[in-house]
């Protein structure tokens, strides 16, 4: 189907459901009118409106209380709203909202869909315990039911939860477990779960550092196994929906991170995709890894890419404060600080703690603390955007100033300040 085509068909049938909505007097039988809410909501999603979907399902849901229909009909439109306004990143109004109908969510049908729907939002919070009981309301869903089409959802949030959680192995089990049983054509949730599955991958393989040969054959086939089948051919008549699109262009730009070849413009297109749908956290998100890539692609980036970067890096961090999403906040600011990029308001490196000597500075800090995880030269470098002489040149005025013999004494006196510093904030907290 053309995208022209694609187009008209959603033109029509949100024209029609539009006029449905209309025609619901109150003679209309309540279900048959309901019905018609839900369509409309359903066509706004198709046609990639989330405030529309938002305010619809808003006016779906005061129906269904009108009506007394609320549960378990009114469930799914109270979903529909409340996973609008966490993709759009209205956070504080869907926190808001959730104590007038998390009722509708009682129902057994309905349950497990706030892990997705608000679990998410949660977890880019940083709110972990949060986020947990939902989570495992929809785990426990996702072992008990048969695989409809939304599952990728579910198992997406689950999978999400799981790899900040700690648990990125058991993430990729569960994906790879959607992926051996889902249908032969792909849906735009499969595109959605590559992104995820590969962007946990790409962050197994960065913390690892130097990963080895039998994990990388693994992880290769892995990703095979997903992309054969999300990758396949559409049938004809699949409405491509939009945040498909930029969700497989998502997957790919994450599969270059894996592979370390990260693509700055391709994270600047997929970040103005996201700002198109007004995904906030999604936007600043892809703006983040934009950043990373130019600043990773050359030892000394020309001062027209690091302009670039900082201008990325700071729109990241403008919507991360105002969501507010902390664990994305301190990603950027830590990016700014390894890559000496001025923030306008991303707090400065002078402000740190004292976790190493005195004598050292910023920077000097910053390679000992690198030095302390056992990172080689090279390693040092590409973490701090620096050749690798220049780490050699740090490193070698860390053992001068510390007045130790080699790197392990001085990561040894890194480890001992750091823990001196965990104690201080321990007895801080306490107090």
């Amino acid at each position: 189907m053309s995208a022209l085509q694609s187009n008209r068909k959603l033109d029509e049938a949100l024209a029609e459901a539009r006029a449905n909505v209309d025609r619901c007097t109150p003679d209309i039988p309540p279900d048959v009118a309901l019905a018609t809410h839900e369509s409309l909501v359903g066509c706004y999603q198709n046609a990639s409106r989330w405030t529309d979907v938002a305010s619809a399902a808003e006016a779906g849901v005061e129906f269904a209380r009108s009506v007394a229909l609320a549960a378990p009909l009114g469930g799914s439109l109270a979903f529909s709203w409340v996973d609008a306004l966490g993709l759009l990143g209205r956070w504080s109004e869907a926190e808001a909202l959730l104590p007038d109908i998390i009722d509708l969510f009682d129902h057994p049908a309905n349950g497990g869909y706030l892990g997705q729907a608000w679990g998410i939002p949660l977890v880019r919070q940083g709110r972990l315990e949060d986020a947990r009981p939902l989570i495992d309301r929809t785990r426990v869903m996702l072992a008990a039911s048969d695989w409809p089409s939304d599952r990728p959802w579910n198992v997406g949030a689950v999978a999400l939860f799981d790899a900040v959680d700690g648990r990125s192995d058991r993430a990729i089990e569960l994906i790879d477990a959607q992926f051996a049983r889902c249908d032969t054509d792909a849906t735009f949730a499969e595109a959605y779960l590559l992104s995820i599955g590969l962007e946990i991958l790409a962050n197994i393989n960065l913390a690892q550092r130097r990963p080895d040969a039998d994990a990388s054959a693994r992880t290769d086939e892995t990703i095979e196994r997903w992309m054969s089948h999300v990758l396949a051919p559409r049938q004809d008549d699949t409405i491509q929906h939009a945040a498909d699109i930029v969700d497989r262009e998502q997957a790919m730009a994450h599969l270059g991170r894996l592979r370390g070849a990260s693509d700055p413009e391709r994270w600047a297109a997929i970040a103005e995709g996201w700002q198109d749908l007004g995904f906030a956290h999604d936007e600043a998100t892809a703006r983040f890894y934009c950043a990373d890539a130019i600043m990773s692609a050359k030892a000394r980036p020309a001062p027209s890419e690091r302009a670039s970067a900082r201008d990325q890096l700071g729109r990241a961090r403008a919507i991360a404060a105002d969501l507010p999403a902390p664990p994305l906040l301190a990603l950027i600011d830590d990016l700014a600080r390894r890559a000496r990029l001025r923030l306008a308001s991303s707090p400065s490196s002078t402000g740190r703690s004292r976790t190493t000597p005195s004598v050292l500075t910023s920077r000097e800090r910053d390679v000992l603390a690198l030095l302390a995880l056992g990172s080689t030269n090279g390693e040092i470098a590409a973490e701090l955007f620096i050749s690798t002489k220049t780490a050699s040149v740090h490193v070698s005025n860390i053992l001068r100033k510390l007045r130790v013999a080699n790197r392990i004494e001085a990561a040894h006196i890194a480890r001992t300040s750091n823990e001196a510093d965990e104690s201080d904030a321990s007895t801080a907290h306490q107090l």
